[in-house]
């Protein structure tokens, strides 16, 4: 319903959800805030995402846990938010860990508020999926994202389920928009439980209506991973290529099964090998 409603236009005053209508609550939710500090705080169990920014800027989350059991349980969601600094925190999530969106499909396109600015250091990721996620809902952009110095499945902090994707990169051609510029540094561990950097244009089968994403200027520098099944996808269109992927001074260990690379252009290895093998 909430879909067709953006689809078709409605007003958003007209968009009146209540009893029946079997909505999860997200916990924490900013709305237009600025300036704003999390620090020191545990949260546990969600019925939703745990700690949402929407249309938020200066933000700060330091030293949190987060710890989730229900589906769709993510830790940080920054949604066309920016200037985010979420540093030395943990997360043990049943979705996605740190998050960086801005709106879906023709809601998102017709705001367009991107999210730009956004740092994340020094967190340890357990989460049933991504570790840094970009997406699915990215239509109004995303810019600039940061991260360095985070542990993967840590042994000390080993949470409920192991990440799928150190990085993972989601959308399709509902959204349109546009990711430029995500960029890791130092980052580490082990037993990513899927590809380690997935990067996909084809979520949710790719969509249907059309609005062709671009995703450009990727870099990762110095990871170091063990474990895993695929050390990188990347799946752009046919009508849109992923454009500039730099891997750089990074190894990978123990995976299992060969990259996937499809209508990506500007892909480069550099000092960089996977079980022991240079890519070719």
């Amino acid at each position: 319903m909430l879909r067709q409603w953006g689809e078709d236009g409605v007003p958003v005053e007209e968009r009146i959800l209540g009893v029946g209508k079997n909505m999860r609550p997200n916990m924490i939710q900013f709305f237009r805030c600025r300036n704003l500090l999390v620090e020191d705080v545990l949260i546990r169990n969600p019925a939703m995402w745990s700690l949402h920014f929407v249309f938020s800027q200066n933000i700060t989350v330091r030293r949190i846990e987060i710890y989730s059991t229900n589906s769709q349980g993510d830790g940080v969601d920054l949604d066309s938010s920016s200037y985010a600094h979420v540093h030395d925190s943990k997360f043990n999530t049943n979705d996605d860990c740190v998050v960086v969106k801005s709106g879906r499909d023709a809601d998102g396109r017709r705001v367009g508020i991107p999210s730009t600015h956004i740092v994340v250091e020094r967190c340890k990721f357990s989460g049933r999926w991504g570790g840094i996620t970009i997406g699915s809902e990215m239509s109004g952009g995303v810019r600039k994202v940061f991260c360095r110095d985070c542990e993967i499945n840590a042994p000390d902090y080993p949470g409920r389920y192991p990440v799928k994707h150190a990085l993972y990169v989601k959308t399709n051609s509902d959204r349109g928009g546009v990711i430029d510029g995500v960029h890791l540094r130092n980052v580490f561990g082990q037993n990513v439980e899927r590809e380690v950097l997935f990067v996909s244009m084809y979520y949710q089968n790719g969509g249907t209506k059309g609005f062709f994403p671009r995703i450009e200027n990727l870099t990762i520098d110095r990871m170091r991973i063990n474990g895993g099944k695929v050390a990188a996808t990347f799946r752009g269109f046919p009508q849109q290529h992923i454009r500039n992927v730099w891997i750089t001074n990074s190894t990978f260990t123990g995976i299992t099964e060969p990259n996937l690379v499809e209508n990506t252009d500007g892909l480069v290895f550099r000092n960089t090998t996977i079980n022991g093998v240079v890519p070719a």
